[in-house]
């Protein structure tokens, strides 16, 4: 009679660990826990491979995300003695905080720098309309709140925030300052008397006197035509004098006599 024997190991110890081919850094048979960070962006976990460090081995390896622990279960040759590694994967998050560029209209701010945080645009007299304020984040994590202050009729603010996926990183907040030119001009064009324009009328005089006829009975009736459509004129009447007040869009003021 002939009797074999068989010795059933008992080591459920791993000679490695691999992921997409390549050796877990920091590997020890002995370590059972490991932390991996993988790139931004990444959605799909690296393949995990095992390194058997005895014949008879088996193992499982059950996943939980790229956000989640990874669960490698060894059974020994003897189908009892068992060995569990663990594998925390977390993804790292975007530091990204700032702007790729900000846009009036579609077109490039000039000179932007994601560096620079505040930016001031002027538009002409008369403009009525804001630019479109747009922007280009600084990569697909980031997060963008934007606001817009309107504070009159020359003057807006618009607020942009650059939030970066990792919330342990400071927001940066960019600053467009726009505003509308105001109008300088405080004089008028033309002083008509009697609808008559004032004979020897210049707009950088503003002192008149009129002789009128004797036995003139009635003033002539004092009108004008202002220098642009955003100037005030007011008219008072004193006696034999007439004031007329120029108020420039800016407030600048000229008084005619």
């Amino acid at each position: 009679t002939i009797n074999f024997n068989r010795t059933y190991t008992q080591n459920a110890l791993l000679n490695g660990i691999t992921l997409d081919g390549a050796l877990l850094p920091g590997f020890d048979s002995n370590d059972f826990e490991y932390e991996v960070e993988l790139p931004v962006g990444t959605t799909v976990l690296p393949m995990i491979g095992v390194i058997n460090g005895a014949d008879g081995q088996t193992t499982e390896v059950v996943t939980n995300g790229v956000n989640g622990d990874a669960i490698i279960t060894v059974v020994a040759d003897d189908n009892t003695t068992t060995q569990t590694y663990t594998i925390h994967f977390t993804v790292d998050k975007s530091q990204v905080n700032t702007l790729l560029d900000i846009q009036l209209d579609g077109v490039s701010i000039e000179g932007f720098d994601p560096a620079v945080y505040e930016y001031t645009y002027t538009m002409p007299v008369g403009t009525r309309v804001w630019p479109l304020v747009s922007y280009t984040a600084g990569d697909a994590y980031q997060t963008v709140d934007m606001t817009e202050n309107v504070i009159d009729d020359w003057n807006k603010v618009v607020t942009l925030v650059a939030n970066p996926e990792d919330e342990t990183v400071e927001s940066k907040t960019y600053i467009v300052n726009l505003l509308v030119e105001k109008s300088a001009v405080n004089t008028l064009k033309d002083i008509q008397l009697d609808n008559v324009s004032m004979e020897g009328y210049d707009a950088e005089t503003t002192e008149y006197v009129i002789e009128l006829p004797i036995g003139t009975k009635k003033y002539p009736e004092v009108t004008w035509t202002m220098g642009d459509e955003f100037q005030d004129v007011d008219s008072q009447v004193e006696d034999n004098k007439v004031r007329l007040t120029v108020t420039a869009e800016d407030s600048s003021i000229r008084v005619y006599t």
